[in-house]
């Protein structure tokens, strides 16, 4: 187990917090990882389908205790297990992404990572997905309780990485993303089924091109994945993307056998083109804006026939 502190900034509380502020922050940080858990190993926070129990494991912090901080801060003390024991199993099967955590961090490292990540901006990330976006805005409702900020440290995120803090910017930076990131579409690929990982949930395609596409296999009915080990298959399902709109995951609805028609969806899924929101046009008139900034500026002295006639001139 490691330790790691979420520092609670704003009432100058001490050790002392309101039940109110602590019970919030209590009941958002144990999903919270658990999404960021899911991201790190299945590119997806979605609790859709079956968890592998190691995942639940890898997410299974607990809350030990709490006390003053700098600048009289409250702060929360909890402990994480390292991946490498949590989730001995899966590291054992060695059918991880290149890119799966190191066994030497844990859920709450994770958490501090995709928060750094939605803090910038960075808009092809695999840390996170809507769903995780969505879960992070919820932290607003702490602000309602006396809370300005949060700043997450220990183990990873204190050596060497910075600590994160959870406040009103990075509120606003996980719903730009939401805005930004394309609406997931019905798709169907086709490509050879190359690897299966974490217990038959997950599981890679190679297009004709080579490109490669993972996917999470979502019903609850289990089916059997390494039937199609090797051979052929077309996979219908949900494409999600990242914020820059380029492919995250599918998410996996149905499997079967390729025939030589289905080449044709040996690609990847892109995004179907931005839609226009009203509500990113529509601005609020004031007495300087819109109409208000151009009316009564007419000179007036013309009369109509002149303004027909200059009309016609210049048409």
């Amino acid at each position: 187990m490691v330790n790691h502190t979420l520092s609670l900034h704003g009432r100058d509380w001490g050790e002392k917090p309101t039940p109110e502020a602590v019970g919030a922050v209590l009941t958002l940080v144990k999903p919270t990882v658990m999404h960021a858990v899911r991201m790190g190993f299945m590119h997806s926070s979605r609790m859709i389908g079956r968890t592998p129990k190691a995942l639940n494991s890898a997410a299974d912090i607990r809350f030990i205790g709490l006390g003053a901080g700098p600048r009289k801060s409250t702060q929360l003390y909890f402990e994480s297990p390292l991946f490498g024991e949590a989730a001995h199993d899966l590291y054992a099967q060695t059918q991880l992404w290149e890119d799966a955590p190191n066994e030497n961090e844990s859920g709450l490292d994770l958490f501090g990572y995709a928060l750094n990540d939605i803090a910038s901006r960075i808009m092809d990330s695999s840390r996170y997905d809507p769903a995780y976006l969505r879960i992070v805005s919820r932290f607003d409702q702490v602000f309602k309780r006396g809370v300005q900020n949060i700043e997450v440290t220990g183990h990873n995120l204190t050596n060497g990485y910075t600590p994160p803090v959870i406040g009103p910017q990075l509120i606003q930076s996980a719903k730009a993303l939401i805005s930004a990131t394309p609406t997931p579409k019905r798709v169907r690929v086709q490509g050879d089924l190359d690897m299966i990982r974490i217990s038959d949930c997950m599981f890679e395609l190679v297009l004709s091109n080579g490109d490669r596409v993972r996917a999470v296999w979502v019903p609850k009915a289990v089916v059997a994945l390494k039937e199609y080990m090797g051979k052929s298959v077309l996979i219908e399902g949900y494409a999600v993307f990242r914020p820059s709109g380029s492919l995250l995951r599918v998410d996996a609805e149905a499997i079967s056998l390729a025939t030589k028609r289905d080449v044709f969806f040996s690609k990847l899924p892109t995004p179907d083109p931005t839609r226009l929101r009203v509500e990113d046009v529509r601005h609020r008139q004031t007495i300087k804006t819109g109409y208000n900034a151009i009316a009564g500026t007419w000179p007036g002295d013309e009369t109509i026939e002149d303004l027909l006639e200059t009309l016609e001139e210049i048409g």
